[in-house]
């Protein structure tokens, strides 16, 4: 929507956003939990630095460097023009100066470790502290010294940043230093103010000889040096591995080239508007038109710098080039949908188009990417009512009979994933179309009138729906015969009685041909329908097991999360009312509040990867409910019509102490988590609430409480989380905000 409308179309300058509520009556959100988590995604802008076409880097020269090289140079008049283009050609070293040391990192585990990821200071420091092994070292601490752990981090990381900052902004040392909160910082790392005062000092000074020098052996010293006064902070034996050194050093470069930008944006405004640059280099996802209309994000300008390796076109062998993209969270745009009914109220346009959300999940007030503040007005229910005693729920994890029996998992299991999910897949159909667990599964459940219904296998990815069906045909080709994956499009060589297509996939309901699908959890639309069209069973789903062989899992560097909660932060302050008692200040001091939250949550995401085991309490719960909302949504497939359904959960992280007959706790477990976000639902306070969740999730409630397999804990709400405690730190950093 928020594209301008062809000029063939119409004479004024309007996007379609602006021509739809100017003039239609009506506006349906259909599915409108997605188009929220879609929009709150288009909040945030991913801008490339440098090493692709249309990066800030290659603008930078075209508009500026190439302008004044080729004689028009008549600006430099200006000291303002030439001071920004010096901080433009600086900016320009710092990019270099970056991909020049991931390129220079092609067999240290710390380049590819932080490819695609989201970096800020606070997130290579917190990993410093804990360790590149497969396992975390907080694994093996108790709640304290995990405690003191994070506060640690966050010293090491004011340290590192208020002297990166001076020294970026103050190469000559001429203005005073007063940015370290001293005492404090002094008392986690456990060293003297007057120590540590000389340290961060000498560290200015170290950053400072660094800008400057243009050696590049003089300046590999100048960052060995920074690691010998860095690395003894964060470790009383001072580690020196080439592993830590390396995350100094990328550390170094990441820290300037945020500083780099930050400083280009306020100045690059100001040449745009004076007609330097025809193109704003600060870029965003949201249109200009669009900012307009909606609140600023509250998380304000948070930032962080992401780096990819991309294959080169040379004869060298193994070449790779580097590209850097930078992202920025502007605006919060779900507020879009919640404001369509009187966009352009203040243009005196009193009445705007009434506005129709729907959703099946759209109610689930745990789930900040999904859930609509909103509603509901209208509660519509099934023609058919579905039986849930009916329908079956399990946790069969498998065992790796190669590896002691040991429980098989696939998220969590680092390089074994795929081997893991190879050995589930075929324990599941080894046995053929007689004897195979799969089949008896099929033969053996709500067969009515000789018609049986389908198993689906549920992957995460369309390249894994790929590996499976080629896994079975290879190796159990009886199977594989009746079996289909669904492909996002299908590849040279792939065969339509292999594969077909998300646009196709609703004819496998009539297909005789097909017992077994597979597809990732989100690729069949939510208005797409695998049932049968014809004969006994008409309109009934046709497919009645399900199988999760993997947990679903984002990528480790997704951050739908992060985006979900700024949008309901910036939503839920967007919509506070202020009485008339409270001035200025007090509605100041209450933003000011509601940022400092949003960033201390958004500070312990970007801390470190994002994993579940990872997550504290008050983060893992949102984060299943934003997960559970695709879970429900693909067991809801086999429910059509009524029919009951039987859910197989077979990855061993769903519930990992169960398998040692222990209980799982709601911070281990997803399964167990999904059960007491369901039951504080139809538990809720108010009544019409209470009765509208027993509605949509009772279904589902019903046989995850009998789930076969789990074991459950006496009391659900026990719980051994870890919450973290105030640490006096500012939680606003002049890395991270602009």
């Amino acid at each position: 929507m928020d594209t301008e409308v062809p000029p063939h179309a119409i004479r004024d300058r309007l996007r379609y956003f602006e021509l739809i509520a100017r003039t239609f009556d009506v506006v349906v959100f259909d599915e409108a939990d997605m188009v929220q988590s879609n929009l709150d995604a288009y909040g945030a802008a991913t801008l490339r630095l440098s090493g692709a076409a249309d990066s800030i880097h290659l603008v930078i020269q075209e508009q500026i460097h190439n302008r004044f090289a080729r004689g028009e140079n008549y600006r430099l008049f200006d000291r303002n023009v030439e001071h920004y283009s010096r901080d433009l050609s600086e900016f320009g070293d710092r990019n270099t100066s970056l991909i020049t040391a991931v390129q220079n990192m092609p067999s240290s585990p710390v380049g590819k470790r932080y490819e695609n990821q989201l970096l800020t200071v606070l997130r290579i420091v917190s990993d410093l502290l804990d360790g590149y092994e497969k396992t975390s070292k907080r694994d093996d601490f108790d709640e304290e010294e995990v405690k003191q752990g994070f506060s640690k981090s966050r010293a090491l990381t004011q340290f590192w940043e208020t002297a990166a900052y001076h020294a970026f902004y103050d190469r000559t040392g001429i203005e005073p230093h007063d940015r370290l909160n001293l005492d404090l910082c002094a008392q986690r790392l456990g060293i003297s103010c007057d120590t540590l005062k000389q340290q961060w000092e000498t560290q200015i000074l170290y950053f400072r000889r660094y800008l400057a020098e243009n050696l590049i052996e003089r300046r590999d010293n100048i960052v060995k040096q920074i690691a010998e006064l860095f690395l003894p902070l964060c470790f009383k034996d001072g580690n020196k591995s080439a592993e830590y050194r390396d995350t100094i050093t990328l550390l170094v470069c990441v820290t300037f080239v945020i500083l780099g930008y930050q400083r280009i944006v306020p100045e690059t405004r100001t040449m745009v508007a004076e007609g330097l640059i025809r193109e704003p280099i600060v870029a965003s996802t949201a249109t200009a038109e669009l900012r307009q209309l909606i609140p600023e994000n509250i998380l304000g300008s948070f930032s962080g710098v992401k780096y990819s390796f991309q294959s080169a076109q040379t004869t060298r062998t193994q070449a790779q080039n580097v590209e850097l993209s930078y992202i920025i969270f502007v605006g919060a745009p779900r507020m879009l949908m919640h404001r369509f009914h009187k966009l352009f109220e203040a243009d005196g346009e009193l009445t705007g188009p009434a506005v129709l959300m729907t959703s099946a999940t759209s109610f689930l007030e745990a789930s900040p990417a999904y859930h609509i503040n909103s509603g509901p007005d209208y509660l519509l229910k099934p023609q058919t009512e579905h039986d849930s005693k009916k329908s079956i729920y399990r946790f069969k994890w498998l065992p790796d009979r190669e590896s002691r029996d040991e429980p098989l998992r696939y998220s969590g299991a680092g390089e074994l994933r795929d081997r893991n999910l190879e050995k589930m897949v075929d324990l599941l159909v080894r046995g053929g179309t007689k004897k195979s667990e799969i089949y008896k599964s099929i033969l053996n459940f709500d067969v009515q009138n000789g018609i049986y219904r389908k198993a689906a296998l549920i992957v995460n990815s369309y390249e894994q729906a790929r590996n499976v069906k080629k896994f079975i045909n290879d190796y159990h080709p009886e199977i594989g015969k009746r079996t289909k994956a669904v492909v996002n499009f299908l590849k040279n060589g792939e065969q339509p009685n292999d594969f077909v297509t998300t646009a196709q996939c609703e004819a496998l309901g009539d297909d005789e041909t097909c017992d077994i699908i597979i597809f990732p959890m989100l690729a069949i639309g939510r208005g797409v329908n695998i049932v049968f069209t014809k004969g006994d069973r008409k309109l009934d789903a046709a497919i009645g097991t399900i199988y999760f062989v993997t947990r679903p899992h984002p990528t480790t560097d997704d951050t739908q999360l992060l985006y979900s909660l700024a949008g309901k932060a910036t939503q839920e302050f967007d919509c506070r009312v202020f009485t008339e008692t409270e001035d200025l200040p007090a509605i100041s001091n209450a933003w000011k509040q509601s940022r400092k939250q949003l960033w201390k949550t958004a500070n312990r995401l970007l801390r470190e990867p994002l994993m579940a085991s990872r997550l504290g309490e008050d983060l893992f719960k949102p984060f299943t409910a934003n997960q559970m909302v695709g879970i429900l949504q693909t067991i809801g497939r086999g429910m059509r019509n009524g029919c009951p359904v039987q859910v197989y959960f077979v990855d061993a992280a769903w519930a990992i102490k169960s398998t040692e007959n222990k209980p799982d706790s709601g911070r281990d477990s997803m399964l167990v988590q999904m059960r007491i976000i369901l039951e504080e639902c139809v538990k809720h306070p108010d009544s019409v609430i209470r009765e509208i969740y027993q509605e949509l999730y009772g279904a589902f409630l019903d046989p995850l409480q009998r789930i076969e397999g789990v074991v459950y804990p006496k009391s659900l709400r026990n719980s051994e989380g870890l919450t973290e405690e105030e640490d006096d730190f500012d939680d606003f950093s002049p890395l991270l905000e602009m």
